[in-house]
């Protein structure tokens, strides 16, 4: 039976809980963006392979399922890492430039909507 283990979200709480795996073991994530950039840097450093999934490849790998908790979650990702273990890649954190580029492709995409508001906003009330 699998023990439910909840690790703070920060860098010593990460950082006990890899020391404590085991040397063969394979983390499985739910990827969350800019959110487990932490998760993925410190598991390279601490080199611990982890793959990440993307929430709807875990719900439509396991069929469909009631409830939704982050005890429940975890559950799922577990299951799914067990049962595609053989099948995941380990994730590489992005080197430095890389990620910026992500954050200014991020960054474009909210100032062509917020654009795209402006101007829409402009022709439904224009100034007096």
């Amino acid at each position: 039976k699998m023990a439910h283990l909840v690790v703070k979200n920060n860098l010593n709480g990460i950082e006990s809980f890899l020391t404590s795996l085991p040397k063969t073991a394979l983390l499985c994530a739910e990827y969350t963006g800019v959110y487990g950039e932490l998760l993925v840097f410190l598991c390279n450093q601490f080199n611990v392979p982890i793959a990440l999934a993307t929430g709807y490849e875990i719900r439509h790998s396991l069929g469909l399922r009631k409830g939704k908790t982050d005890k429940v979650d975890a559950s799922r990702i577990r299951e799914y890492g067990e049962r595609f273990g053989d099948r995941l890649e380990s994730t590489i954190y992005a080197k430095e430039q890389m990620r910026e580029l992500k954050e200014l492709f991020r960054l474009r995409g909210q100032l062509v909507k917020e654009r795209k508001m402006l101007f829409t906003h402009e022709k439904v009330k224009p100034e007096m």
